[in-house]
């Protein structure tokens, strides 16, 4: 492809209508450039291009299972770091900066994974004995202490009310949206006639909904997949009792 490139070809064409003299030292000239362009075409085909992968620096300090130990570990590192960086021709200080690092990333791995076991021993523990502590905990799964799952935001029924009144108090209302309104307020005169949302939810409802789930969705924030809704209906009706 380099060959046919137009830097390539503009060459060669330059070397072509140079018109050498047919002397011994004139084709030498000739072959030497000649070999430079193919040379040259040869050298960019075969270039190729590193990706640079730069490794994902992850904050800890926000982390649930981040504690005192941890801190202290990480405060004794950066101090050798700082160390290491005044006198970095000093061995034995490198030498106690690698050794503390190894450290800090062992008690930070060991830490994680006491954390997570905690966890899903709690998640083991709800699932056999409180159904609806076994979806709480299920959402405080993350070891992320600025975990948005965890927090919520309760509106209160007026509030939403009094928000969609006021949403287009502004704007006139044509022909077509006063029979809209019209129709909307005949149904709500005759919603005792029609009043089937209104009946209590029952075990067959549950379970009817349940199997109507589809399978390989993603989840929402709160990380409870339909296959886990399929898979424990049965718990699901013991905490709806």
């Amino acid at each position: 492809e380099n060959l046919k490139s137009t830097y390539t070809q503009r060459k060669l064409d330059e070397l072509i209508n140079s018109n050498p003299p047919a002397t011994k030292e004139g084709l030498n000239n000739f072959s030497n450039q000649f070999q430079e362009i193919i040379s040259d075409a040869a050298k960019k085909s075969l270039r190729i291009k590193k990706t640079k992968y730069r490794n994902k620096i992850t904050n800890v300090c926000n982390k649930k299972w981040f504690d005192k130990e941890c801190r202290l570990k990480r405060h004794f590192v950066r101090k050798l770091a700082n160390q290491k960086h005044r006198d970095p021709l000093n061995s034995e200080i490198r030498k106690k900066y690698h050794e503390a690092l190894k450290i800090y990333k062992d008690t930070l791995k060991h830490k994680k994974e006491i954390f997570h076991e905690k966890k899903l021993e709690d998640l083991e523990i709800a699932a056999e004995t409180d159904p609806n502590s076994f979806w709480k905990n299920l959402k405080n799964m993350s070891d992320s202490c600025d975990d948005l799952s965890s927090s919520s935001t309760q509106i209160t029924n007026q509030k939403w009310i009094s928000h969609f009144e006021n949403l287009h108090t502004k704007h006139n209302l044509g022909p077509k949206q006063e029979g809209i309104l019209k129709n909307l307020e005949l149904l709500e005169n005759n919603i005792d006639d029609d009043n089937t949302l209104d009946d209590p939810i029952t075990e067959d409802d549950i379970i009817s909904a349940a199997t109507k789930l589809k399978h390989k969705k993603s989840a929402y924030s709160d990380r409870i997949r339909n296959e886990m809704i399929k898979s424990s209906v049965n718990i699901l009706l013991k905490g709806y009792h």
